[in-house]
């Protein structure tokens, strides 16, 4: 897949960012525990939200996937993210200018643990947590008059969907970068500034003692990513 290409120079600008101070730790005991998944196609992280834990009032967009049991949502710059193989000049750019970007929007039906991909880790957090990550995804999308969100392409896999995002990417705001953001806003204690690669976002949640590795159960069919 073509989230396996990092952009260059990624990887040293991450040995020179500062670290931000971590967010509380998300309390050990709670009553409302629910699942997110962090979910890794090489260089690019996205997250998938569980259908019934998304409030279609404040993410509207989670209404265009009605088959799904899951959603998965990635960040990144609108050039990169949507052009149909790697391009060079687009990674480039990204990195030394501001530019435009999307959101990319996947409905999952069946177990994420199934979901093609290279990692895949669960948090269990609080029904709050989910909450304010919801908002934050949300927050990201630009909106016409009436309110919805914006699309502007298909997406990569599953009958998925690219959605104009409010943001700019640059190079200290990757889409890994935003995607921490979201959890930190979200009570997950991870380092923003930590995460320029999925690599060192996954290595941060891994060392959460309510992170857990998942894999598809023996026996299972594995979802297609087509």
């Amino acid at each position: 897949m073509r989230f396996a290409h990092a952009p260059p120079l990624v990887l040293l600008c991450s040995l020179c960012a500062g670290c931000a101070t971590q967010a509380p730790a998300t309390p050990a005991a709670v009553h409302d525990v629910r699942s997110i998944h962090i979910v890794v196609h090489g260089w690019h992280a996205g997250v998938a939200i569980a259908r019934e834990d998304i409030a279609t009032s404040v993410w509207p967009e989670a209404l265009d996937f009605p088959a799904a049991d899951h959603i998965e949502a990635g960040w990144g710059d609108r050039d990169y993210y949507t052009a149909p193989g790697f391009r060079l000049s687009y990674a480039l750019r990204a990195l030394f200018l501001p530019t435009p970007s999307v959101l990319h929007l996947v409905g999952i039906r069946g177990r994420v643990a199934c979901f093609p991909a290279r990692d895949i880790v669960e948090l269990r957090v609080p029904r709050s947590s989910v909450e304010r990550l919801v908002g934050y995804i949300a927050g990201s999308h630009a909106r016409d008059e009436a309110g919805r969100g914006i699309v502007v392409a298909p997406g990569l896999y599953g009958g998925g969907r690219f959605y104009l995002s409010n943001e700019s990417y640059h190079l200290f705001r990757t889409s890994n970068v935003w995607l921490a953001r979201g959890l930190r806003e979200a009570g997950i204690r991870v380092v923003p500034g930590l995460a320029f690669s999925s690599t060192g976002l996954m290595s941060q949640l891994r060392e959460l003692d309510y992170a857990h590795e998942v894999e598809c159960p023996s026996g299972m069919e594995r979802l297609s990513n087509r």
